[in-house]
């Protein structure tokens, strides 16, 4: 702080000499104290920017992976947002201005970029690109859905248990598919199949069912066939391939198989096996006895036969549509495999009816 009193005093005597000492000497003093106060703030500053932020992670690269570059080998939180199901993750490389930052997608990552907003716009542009979905297959990811999301469609797909085939002379073990939600997805987002697995779709009625390969990484024989088992036509699909394809002749089920794997032609005839378990699921047959009103007998998948009436078939419809995904097959399994677990789905079915009157 300046000594005014000394500067005023040696003003009034004349004494410019010690004016100037006077205010030299104090200038030194504020400027060196400015300059300690500069050096202590950036030295919290330094101090700030070395400490590990809570949202920092260790980032382990390969050779091709450009986060290994010793000045830019962690990676700092910046923001995260959703487009559409997917995770978008933005993490600056290193620390210090104009650094670069990489984007990860479903934690998983992606690319580098050279700032966020040039990021966020590329990141928006490929999730909604063709491209999104073959870079998840080459990365050995599932589709965007939850894992308990997976587990529920491989469950529908499968919830009748596979049945043996004999095609072209030999035999596979093929999973069906006949509900809503299988037929639906198919063999969409597996990786791969083994040689002796298929999948058969079973359709209601004989039309020409169109196929597309959305999401599906496994190149497929595609095999359209009557409901007698006779091959009506025979198409190679390509993975992720989006046109769909028809057949030449209307058909019941829908064979796929491993690409290369039928070596047969148009016409051949398919052992179909226990043609009992290629049925209509039992919920399909409820739907016909609700809408029709009537009695009928339903073969269910151990053989057993049961009779049903529209006030049930009603009663376990209601259910059905109340419940979630995974109650659902569980209910499905129930009605398909047995007598008794038929007799138990009625019960929950009227225990619902009930406790919803009241």
């Amino acid at each position: 702080m300046f000594n005014s009193r000394e500067i005023i005093d040696a003003l009034s005597n004349g004494d410019f000499d010690s004016v100037s000492k006077i205010t030299r000497s104090n200038l030194s003093e504020v400027s060196l104290s400015f300059i300690n106060k500069i050096k202590k703030d950036a030295s919290k500053v330094s101090v700030t920017e070395a400490e590990d932020p809570p949202d920092k992670e260790d980032v382990q690269g390969t050779e091709e992976d450009p986060t290994l570059d010793p000045n830019l080998d962690r990676e700092y939180f910046l923001k995260s947002f959703e487009e559409g199901d997917v995770l978008v993750t933005i993490k600056t490389v290193g620390v210090g201005k104009n650094k670069p930052v990489s984007v990860y997608f479903d934690d998983v990552r992606w690319e580098m970029f050279p700032g966020p907003v040039n990021a966020e716009k590329h990141a928006k542009e490929f999730i909604k690109s063709k491209q999104y979905d073959l870079w998840r297959g080459r990365k050995g990811l599932k589709d965007i859905e939850s894992s308990e999301a997976e587990v529920e469609v491989k469950e529908s797909v499968n919830f009748l248990e596979a049945i043996d085939m004999t095609v072209g002379g030999k035999n596979y073990s093929v999973s069906i598919a006949n509900t809503q939600e299988s037929l639906q997805n198919g063999l969409m987002h597996e990786l791969s199949m083994k040689k002796d697995k298929g999948i058969l779709l079973v359709f209601e009625n004989a039309e020409r069912h169109g196929i597309w390969m959305k999401n599906t990484h496994i190149p497929l024989d595609v095999i359209w066939m009557t409901e007698s088992g006779t091959i009506v036509d025979v198409k190679r699909l390509k993975p992720h391939d989006e046109t769909v394809v028809y057949p030449h002749s209307p058909a019941r089920y829908v064979l796929e198989l491993n690409a290369g794997e039928y070596k047969g032609k148009i016409g051949d005839q398919v052992n179909m096996g226990d043609n009992t378990l290629l049925e209509s699921s039992v919920l399909n047959s409820l739907n016909e006895i609700s809408d029709e009103s009537r009695d009928k007998r339903i073969t269910l998948k151990n053989g057993d036969r049961v009779k049903v009436n529209g006030e049930m078939a009603k009663a376990v419809l209601t259910l059905h549509e109340a419940l979630n995904k995974r109650n659902k097959v569980k209910l499905e399994k129930m009605l398909n495999n047995s007598r008794s677990g038929f007799k138990k789905a009625i019960e929950f079915s009227y225990q619902n009816l009930r406790e919803n009157k009241q």
